[in-house]
């Protein structure tokens, strides 16, 4: 991520902090979405090392210093609205977006940044997963995104030690997503 946001810079003139907000941010009006300066914001959380076999927070992480591969901050609705603008085209065009999410057991089903997957559901539908994570520290991040269905779903945390990450090869929090958006309403009324 150091060298894309370096080849970024270098390509356009501008700054990877600049590039988010004309490129990205600004256009999907993306209000609480940008690279991290070191300011401190009220509605950031802050993210710590976990220490200790009880999740207990450490010392405070700057997420600054961690540039492209970690410094962007954000929050779920924005969140959920870049996941759709991306499944809406709004951000890239079809072919590209498919190029993106390219993958296949080949791969271990990993595409470009993200894992992009088929997964069958406990009542039998095959759906297609697209899942992004990222961590610092405490801090964790989990977009799912299901284009056939046009949904995103966005999960955030910044304290315990608890994951939110698991892949299709396993069970874990990105499946029981998965089961409880897709549940037919009648099922989800139990």
């Amino acid at each position: 991520y150091h060298v894309l946001e370096a080849v970024l810079e270098a390509a356009t003139g501008e700054t990877f902090a600049a590039l988010v907000q004309s490129r990205i941010a600004g256009p999907l009006a993306l209000a609480d979405t940008r690279v991290a300066d070191g300011t401190v914001e009220p509605r950031l959380a802050a993210s710590y090392v976990v220490t200790g076999d009880r999740g207990a927070p450490g010392p405070c992480l700057r997420p600054e210093r961690f540039g492209a591969s970690a410094a962007l901050v954000s929050t779920a609705p924005d969140l959920a609205r870049f996941g759709a603008a991306l499944l809406g085209g709004r951000l890239l065009p079809a072919a590209l977006r498919d190029t993106l999410w390219a993958s296949g057991p080949e791969t271990g089903w990993a595409a470009m940044g993200q894992w992009a997957y088929p997964k069958r559901l406990a009542d039998g539908r095959a759906v297609r997963v697209v899942e992004r994570q990222g961590s610092l520290g405490a801090h964790e991040a989990l977009h799912v995104l299901l284009p056939d269905e046009g949904l995103a779903v966005v999960v955030l945390k910044n304290a315990g030690s608890a994951s939110l990450f698991g892949l299709a090869w396993q069970p874990g929090l990105p499946i029981d997503l998965l089961e409880a958006v897709l549940a037919p309403a009648a099922a989800r009324r139990r």
